[in-house]
C-alpha cells in the first residue's frame, strides 16, 4: 500500500505534463515492481531494485513536473516529500535484505509518515477551497485559510513520524502525533459550515481527514493499554484515512481530466466502505481480517465503476462550443 498504491495514486495526481514515452516507462517500472512482489520466489534483492526504480521513476518525474508548475513557496512541501519517499523506500528494502540494523520497520514508518503528510497536505489544500466555495455559494461567509494551522499540522506529523523511525523515546514522537490528530480533526470542524453544503465527494475527502486524525489518536492511545492489539489502531488512519482518500482522489482526478461530473454518489459509498473496513481491522477479532479485505475490494469495485462505467458519471458536456479542460498544472488550485 505504501510503496505501491499510495505513490502510484499521488503520481497519477501530479504527473500531468510529462512526455508520453516517459509516462509509459514510469508505468512499466511500477508494473514490473508489483509483478515481482506477487512472485513468491522473487529474490529480495531483485524486489528491492525494482521497487526503488519504480519509486524513483514516479517521484522524480512528479517532482520535476511540480517544480515547473508551482508558483508559490508553500508548494515546495510536495517535492520535498516526494524526494523523501525515495529515501524511505531505500531504507525499507535495505532493512529487508539485512543490510541496515533495526530491520525494515524504520523505513516503513518513514514511508507511512510521508504518505500521511501527503494526504494531509493535499487534502488540506483541496478541502479548504472547496468548503469555502460551498459556504459562499450557500450565502454564508467565506472560510479563510489558516496557514498557521497547516504549518503546525505538517510540523507535528514530521516530528512524530521521524522520531518514530529513528526510535526516539516514546514521548518525543507520541506527543507531536497527538497534536497532529487533534489538528486534523479540528480543521475539519472549522470547515463544517461549508461542508454542510458541499457535494458528496468533498464530504468523503473530509471524512478521510477525520479518520486520519482519529487513527493517529487511537494509535497513541494504545500506549496506555486499551483493548487494541499493538499498532492495529493505526489501520484506522491507513485504511479509513489514507486508503479511502486515495480511492476518492482517483475518481476525482479522472473526472476532472475527462471533463465529467464529480463522483458525488460513488465517493460517499467508497468512504463508508473504507471506514467500516478500518474499524473492522483495528477493533475486530483476528478472524475479521477477511471482512476488511472484502470491504476494501467492494470499495475498489465502486471506484472502478466510477472510473470506467458510464452509470456513475455524467458524459462530457457537449455543445458548448468550448473544448474540455485539459490537465491541471500541478500546484494550481482545483476548479470550484
Amino acid at each position: 500500500m505504501v510503496f505501491g498504491q499510495a505513490l502510484a495514486v499521488v503520481g497519477g495526481y501530479l504527473l500531468t505534463r510529462i512526455p508520453p514515452w516517459q509516462l509509459r516507462l514510469t508505468a512499466l517500472a511500477w508494473v514490473a515492481a508489483r509483478a515481482a512482489a506477487a512472485w513468491p520466489e522473487a529474490p529480495a534483492e531483485a524486489l528491492a531494485a525494482l521497487s526503488v526504480a519504480a519509486t524513483c521513476a514516479i517521484a522524480l518525474a512528479a517532482m520535476w513536473a511540480f517544480l515547473r508548475g508551482a508558483k508559490r513557496g508553500g508548494n515546495m512541501v510536495f517535492p520535498v516529500l516526494l524526494g523523501s519517499f525515495i529515501a524511505a523506500d531505500v531504507w525499507f528494502h535495505l532493512g529487508v535484505v539485512g543490510l541496515v540494523p533495526g530491520g525494515a520497520w524504520p523505513g516503513l514508518a518513514l514511508g507511512i509518515g510521508i504518505v500521511v503528510l501527503l494526504v494531509a497536505a493535499m487534502g488540506g489544500r483541496l478541502l479548504s477551497a472547496a468548503a469555502s466555495g460551498a459556504a459562499q455559494k450557500a450565502g454564508k461567509a467565506r472560510i479563510p485559510p489558516r496557514h498557521g494551522l497547516e504549518r503546525a499540522l505538517l510540523a507535528s506529523l514530521t516530528a512524530g513520524f521521524v522520531g518514530q523511525a529513528v526510535a526516539a523515546p516514546i514521548l518525543v514522537w507520541a506527543a507531536p502525533l497527538v497534536l497532529a490528530g487533534m489538528f486534523l480533526c479540528g480543521r475539519v470542524a472549522l470547515w463544517a459550515p461549508g461542508l454542510r453544503h458541499a457535494s458528496g465527494d468533498v464530504v468523503a475527502l473530509a471524512a478521510g481527514q477525520v479518520w486520519l486524525g482519529i487513527g493517529l489518536l487511537a494509535w497513541i492511545a494504545t500506549l496506555a493499554g486499551p483493548p487494541v492489539a499493538g499498532v492495529s489502531a493505526l489501520h484506522v488512519a491507513l485504511i479509513g484515512g489514507v486508503g479511502g482518500t486515495l480511492l476518492v482522489m482517483m475518481m476525482r482526478s479522472a473526472a476532472q481530466r475527462e471533463a465529467r461530473a464529480m463522483p458525488r454518489r460513488a465517493a460517499p459509498i467508497v468512504g463508508a466502505l473504507m471506514g467500516v473496513a478500518a474499524l473492522a481491522r483495528a477493533f475486530g477479532a483476528p478472524d475479521w481480517n477477511g471482512v476488511t479485505v472484502w470491504l476494501w475490494l467492494a470499495a475498489s469495485a465502486v471506484t472502478a465503476a466510477s472510473l470506467f462505467g458510464p452509470g456513475w458519471s455524467q458524459p462530457p458536456v457537449r455543445g458548448t462550443g468550448s473544448r474540455p479542460p485539459g490537465p491541471r498544472r500541478p500546484g494550481s488550485p482545483a476548479p470550484r
